[in-house]
């Protein structure tokens, strides 16, 4: 464990922003589980933000995100989220594709059985 009378100037900022990050990120997981969201899996390079490539402070983490509950993973069960790189500023923007699962219709030919002319409300039924 660090003492906070240990940190030397600025790593006691550090320390509170992190313990702060940490928190909202948390609270965010919790809101999420109590709402009954799901976050989406992203297809592709699993971060959407970046700052400072290419030195010792690059950074990439996820930020955008969409969340889905059950009855819709229910309607679009072959959903997917795409990470589309390659943009010129330092948030990736995501594609949702819902994929509409086709449902078979069972095809029913109608067959006419000669047992239904026995029914007494047959040619009543057929006139109307």
């Amino acid at each position: 464990m660090v003492s906070l009378a240990s940190l030397k100037d600025g790593e006691l900022g550090i320390c509170c922003v992190l313990w702060l990050g940490m928190k909202i990120y948390l609270g965010f997981k919790n809101a999420l589980l109590e709402a009954r969201l799901v976050d989406m899996n992203l297809v592709g390079h699993q971060f959407t933000f970046e700052r400072g490539r290419d030195t010792e402070a690059w950074m990439e983490i996820r930020l955008d995100r969409a969340l889905t509950n059950e009855a819709w993973l229910a309607m679009f069960p072959m959903a997917k989220l795409y990470n589309l790189e390659g943009s010129s500023s330092d948030h990736s923007p995501i594609f949702l594709v819902p994929r509409v699962v086709a449902q078979t219709v069972n095809s029913y030919r109608f067959r006419f059985e000669n047992a239904w002319l026995m029914e007494p409300m047959c040619e009543q039924l057929v006139r109307d």
